[in-house]
């Protein structure tokens, strides 16, 4: 709403003083550039090209001025009322010459006209063309109201070192699982009764009874006596 009050009050301003006498105002061909821009950004401001040994620029706007000398293009004689956030270029390649605003405000809001003229060689020679800007500091809504939204943040070296960890996991795993197995074997070769040969079981045999020998036991003194039994055919 701000920015179209400055609008409707700027542009019959320019209207006035192209109707003025002295001005030969031409608006279809010489209408002012609008920039609309937000605050604390940079605007620029373009002016008449260098087309002598030494020239002077002068920007106007809301009855104040500023201006700039320079003399072989490169070389700046004197400034005046030239601060810290406003400053003047020549491009050496074409010639053609701008202000450039820095960190503008709600304040700088205005129309700015740059002018030139040349100083040297004589005579004193004022150049014709005049460009106008009509600048327009927007502060917009996210600037006051909005929270400040911080960029993504980036998680690539959280899933790298997640990567490299797990993969870390898995070969002590796989390592201590490998020393148990081979642990265990080595226990299981090593133990004593691994070299013995399994018990083989012995057939089902019939009572063998002794051919010489018969055993019986006597009661007599408690005592077992053994004695040759005679063989057939031996007389006893």
């Amino acid at each position: 709403m701000k920015t179209s009050w400055l609008c409707v009050t700027l542009l019959p301003l320019f209207l006035f003083s192209c109707a003025l006498p002295e001005k030969q105002c031409q608006w279809k061909d010489n209408a002012p550039e609008i920039q609309r821009v937000a605050v604390h950004s940079n605007v620029t401001v373009p002016c008449p090209s260098f087309s002598a040994v030494e020239m002077v620029f002068t920007l106007h706007y809301k009855n104040k001025f500023a201006s700039v000398t320079y003399a072989n293009i490169s070389y700046v004689s004197n400034s005046e009322h030239l601060g810290s956030g406003m400053k003047h270029y020549v491009n050496i390649k074409d010639n053609t010459t701008h202000f450039v605003l820095f960190n503008v405000t709600m304040e700088e809001t205005a129309l700015y006209t740059c002018k030139a003229k040349k100083s040297y060689p004589p005579p004193l020679v004022q150049i014709q063309e005049e460009p106008q800007t009509i600048v327009i500091v927007e502060r917009h809504e996210c600037v006051q109201n909005c929270q400040r939204l911080d960029p993504p943040a980036n998680h690539l070296p959280l899933w790298v070192g997640f990567g490299l960890l797990s993969v870390y996991s898995l070969i002590i795993t796989c390592i201590a699982l490998s020393l148990r197995f081979r642990l265990k074997r080595e226990d299981m070769t090593s133990h004593d009764y691994m070299n013995m040969k399994p018990r083989t079981r012995r057939k089902k045999q019939g009572i063998h009874h002794p051919t010489n020998l018969s055993w019986y036991n006597e009661t007599a003194n408690g005592t077992a006596v053994s004695k040759k039994l005679p063989s057939k055919g031996t007389p006893v």
